[in-house]
């Protein structure tokens, strides 16, 4: 997996540079293409890593923790699809507030930002666990790990240190880096 996730990354850093070695012009639509394909890679290392086959990104409405009916379905179709291939193990949910991911100097974003991810959490877990019971275990993706989750290298801990790896960006960065504000991102761990 460390090899996988290298070679990712390495990729990644390519086409970064193969892109900025010359001058294109890029259209908006080509861009947003561009930051799609690397959320994707993100999300998608994070997936491998956690053992997840099954996954989903969901989009929330600034302010809002309402799943809209769009990401209701794509919840019920991940679930189904996950169901096909196995026994449902455990869901991991990782929400995001309206903001990135805290940096290190910034550790934790506001309270009310905070309480936002948690609200994203919780309304994805008990749609999930309406549909039968699963194993849920969520994520607030406005606070870093603490110190004993690094310590003890604890889920939370491994997965968020999955996702910077893979280039999640944090509120130190520039904009151009892969956002996962306003969004959660729903894994599926399923038995054969």
């Amino acid at each position: 997996m460390l090899l996988q996730k290298k070679l990712t990354i390495g990729f990644l850093a390519f086409l970064l540079v193969a892109g900025c070695s010359h001058e294109k012009k890029v259209s908006q639509s080509e861009a947003k293409s561009y930051e799609e394909a690397k959320s994707r890679v993100t999300t998608e290392t994070t997936a491998s890593e956690a053992g997840a086959k099954n996954y989903v990104e969901i989009k929330f409405n600034e302010g809002s923790s309402n799943l809209s009916d769009s990401a209701k379905d794509s919840l019920r179709s991940v679930l189904s699809e996950a169901r096909r291939e196995g026994k449902v193990d455990e869901v991991i949910v990782l929400s995001w507030a309206d903001e990135n991911y805290p940096s290190k100097e910034v550790k934790k974003l506001s309270k009310e930002q905070r309480d936002l991810a948690n609200q994203r959490n919780k309304n994805i877990k008990e749609y999930l666990k309406m549909m039968r019971d699963v194993d849920v275990n969520s994520y607030n993706m406005a606070e870093r790990p603490s110190a004993f989750s690094k310590l003890f290298n604890t889920a939370d801990s491994e997965l968020k240190s999955s996702m910077i790896e893979a280039g999640l960006s944090t509120t130190a960065d520039k904009a151009d880096y892969t956002s996962k504000a306003s969004h959660s991102v729903i894994l599926i761990k399923t038995k054969q």
